[in-house]
């Protein structure tokens, strides 16, 4: 399959539109939607979500801007930090990761709303964006996958590379609307659970789908010795810190409900 996509969707006047911004403000639209819901379902207050709505789009987007420079370009941006201005250079899910949750914990304090009944609704809601932003990646040529001979493999003449790679960016998408089918299932639900659980589950799930992706990527390696790829790195603690959390939770959860009885 030869990928020969047009990333601009629409040029008016000069300016134009990619396909890759459509797609990122349909997921932020359907998460916005989400997160009022999410916390309509835990009797928090609607103000709270719209003020928080806000702010994490704020604070992810700059999170994932921030992350790209930082952890995939570290030597260039140290070396000249103007090139923190230079927007449109890519983004990091685990940078929007970091922003997500530095600002939930901030507007949380700010507005006096449980953290981690925050962290729950807020992580289910930022999950529907993260499928539309992989599907633009691939739309854009970008984040290639390894190559392969499989029946499924695409070139992506864009790129200039005619070599028939691993549609990784759609292996993720599919991936990232597993998590997001676990959080719906979740969601369902909400009030069943200790505070907190839902996040941690969320957020081993993404880490571990993430790891299992790096295998079909392209690999940036940390150095010639290390086995793992800078993405797999970032992702396996997030797993074992994930899952030491939820343990840590169940606990509590039985302690509280022996106490009771």
């Amino acid at each position: 399959m030869r990928l020969e996509v047009d990333p601009i969707a629409l040029s008016m006047g000069g300016q134009s539109i990619r396909w890759y911004a459509i797609l990122t403000v349909t997921g932020c639209g359907l998460a916005l939607i989400a997160l009022l819901r999410g916390f309509a379902r835990r009797d928090m207050e609607r103000q709270d979500a719209e003020a928080l709505s806000f702010f994490l789009l704020v604070g992810a987007m700059a999170g994932a801007h921030l992350g790209h420079h930082l952890i995939y370009a570290p030597g260039p941006t140290l070396a000249d930090p103007a090139r923190l201005l230079l927007f449109g250079a890519g983004l990091s899910s685990h940078g929007a990761i970091a922003g997500g949750l530095l600002t939930t914990w901030a507007v949380s304090r700010w507005r006096g709303t449980p953290l981690l009944l925050s962290l729950d609704a807020a992580l289910a809601a930022c999950l529907w964006v993260f499928p539309w932003v992989r599907v633009g990646n691939f739309v854009n040529a970008e984040i290639l996958g390894r190559p392969t001979d499989l029946p499924w493999g695409v070139v992506f003449v864009r790129s200039g590379d005619l070599t028939m790679r691993h549609p990784v960016q759609l292996y993720e998408a599919l991936g990232c609307l597993g998590v997001l089918g676990v959080a719906l299932w979740l969601e369902r639900r909400p009030k069943g659970r200790p505070p907190g659980m839902g996040f941690f589950i969320l957020v081993g799930l993404y880490a571990a789908m993430r790891t299992v992706m790096e295998v079909f990527k392209e690999r940036l390696v940390l150095a010639e010795d290390v086995p793992l790829s800078l993405g797999q790195v970032l992702s396996i603690p997030l797993v074992v810190g994930a899952a030491a959390a939820v343990l840590v939770l169940r606990r509590r959860g039985r302690g509280r409900q022996a106490l009771s009885r």
